[in-house]
């Protein structure tokens, strides 16, 4: 018998859904790399309900209780006091998400003396103290492909909102407003712009796959370079250097891991090389966009945004009324 410990971010504040907006989600049958999708025997839910909630227990009550194993979900996760932090001591599995992550770290894992597993319902592992997981044999999984096709797709509606200027727009009408040129006097068209994300892994390459349509120049910078097969479909333009590319961008992605290589890889010195009023996309964690130069960045009239999916800083989340999370 095992003991999970599932840390999910709270319900909705109307309470756990009874219906849905839709009856059903399409089937995926495999990745756009040809990899199969995964195709378990059975599942204890329907496609497309809510899971990540702590009511929604990732559809794993059931599958691990028949088997034996001992399953505790919380959202308390901070503090001394908290829930997860009680319930850590004797727990053999960790479960959290990118979102709303229970920070493992190496003090946490000298109490956690039973722990074999820390698995993240996503993708990343920076919440992880991986050298002290390592000391102590804990293994640190990831559910790899999972959502990247979602951050691509949130990627390319934070490019097309930012350069619609389309949140403020809308602002405008909520507030009651319809002077035309309110909305649109920061509004540009995408067709001929310069785009490259840093970074072509499974998201950068699903971004610049999305993006081809458009009529865009694609640039990419990577360590590893696509095949040329590739960089011919998509008419793209390789970097092997940051420097040499930012300065030729009107949009900007962000969509690489957090590691030694990329913390504050966007730092003061980097975004000066970028034009004024780029678009800065930060889909990956938060790190690689310190909060200063975030800040900074928009005196200098750089468009930047740190997206939903996957922001965060390596230790602790963005907090509320923190200067990324405010307007202006």
């Amino acid at each position: 018998m095992a003991k999970i410990l599932c840390v999910l971010y709270d319900d909705p504040t109307t309470g756990f859904p009874p219906v849905y907006s839709r009856d059903g989600v399409p089937v995926i049958a495999s990745y756009p790399n040809g990899q199969q999708a995964p195709t378990p025997h059975a599942v204890d839910f329907t496609p497309g309900e809510l899971l990540g909630s702590v009511s929604g227990e990732l559809g794993l009550r059931r599958f691990l209780e028949d088997s034996g194993h001992v399953l505790v979900v919380t959202s308390d996760k901070d503090g001394p006091d908290s829930t997860f932090e009680r319930e850590l001591v004797d727990a053999d599995v960790v479960i959290s998400q990118p979102f709303w992550p229970a920070y493992l770290t190496a003090e946490r894992l000298a109490k956690a003396t039973h722990l074999k597993l820390a698995i993240t319902a996503g993708i990343g592992s920076d919440h992880v103290d991986l050298d002290a997981a390592i000391e102590r044999n804990v293994t640190v999984a990831e559910v790899t492909y999972s959502n990247s096709i979602s951050v691509s797709e949130h990627v390319v509606m934070m490019i097309l909102s930012l350069l619609r200027d389309y949140l403020p727009a809308h602002d405008i009408v909520r507030r009651g407003g319809w002077n035309i040129a309110d909305a649109v006097q920061r509004s540009y068209d995408l067709e001929g712009m310069h785009v490259g994300t840093v970074g072509a892994g499974r998201i950068g390459t699903a971004v610049l796959r999305r993006l081809a349509p458009f009529d865009v120049h694609l640039h990419y910078v990577d360590k590893y370079r696509l095949p040329e097969q590739v960089e011919r479909e998509l008419g793209l333009t390789f970097h092997a250097d940051l420097r040499e590319m930012l300065p030729l961008l009107d949009v900007v992605t962000i969509n690489t891991p957090l590691h030694g290589e990329t913390e504050r890889l966007f730092d003061d010195a980097m975004i000066a090389t970028m034009k004024r009023g780029a678009y800065l996309i930060n889909t990956a964690r938060g790190s690689p966009t310190g909060t200063p130069s975030c800040v900074r960045s928009r005196a200098a009239s750089l468009r930047a945004t740190r997206a939903t999916s996957g922001t965060r800083s390596p230790r602790r989340p963005i907090t509320r009324g923190g200067p990324c999370r405010t307007t202006g």
